[in-house]
């Protein structure tokens, strides 16, 4: 079984995304986090295999919590997620910070294939500008 943690401070987001992630039977949300220092915490406690991060979020966003995850934790994959323009300049930060994805939170319904796909050792940097 898959481990996944969510981390958005949306908890309609949170919500959906649990739901979309849900449908799949090997994957299991193992917990939520409502900003990036809960989200560094929740890793160190659950351990998860992944991990789904907003980029923005209070305390600590995204960038600033992977980094710190992908130090402490590396062989935990991660997925940024955002509402922003995912350009070349996004993708090389999200890479600088340990993402394996970047997913447009448009594109929810994807995770599961995106999930997948760093699961056999893949990445995950499409642009949308």
């Amino acid at each position: 079984m898959t481990r996944i943690l969510i981390a958005d401070d949306s908890p309609v987001m949170r919500r959906t995304l649990r739901e979309i992630v849900s449908r799949e039977t090997e994957y299991e949300i193992c917990g939520e986090a409502a900003d990036g220092e809960e989200a560094v915490h929740a890793c160190a406690a659950l351990k998860p295999d992944v991990i789904v991060l907003d980029i923005s979020m209070p305390t600590m966003g995204g960038l600033e919590a992977a980094g710190i995850i992908s130090r402490d934790e590396p062989e935990t994959k991660l997925i940024l997620l955002t509402l922003h323009t995912i350009d070349k300049q996004l993708i090389e930060c999200a890479q600088r910070n340990g993402f394996q994805a970047v997913l447009d939170k448009g594109q929810g319904d994807l995770l599961p294939k995106v999930i997948d796909v760093l699961l056999c050792g893949g990445t995950f940097f499409t642009r949308t500008d």
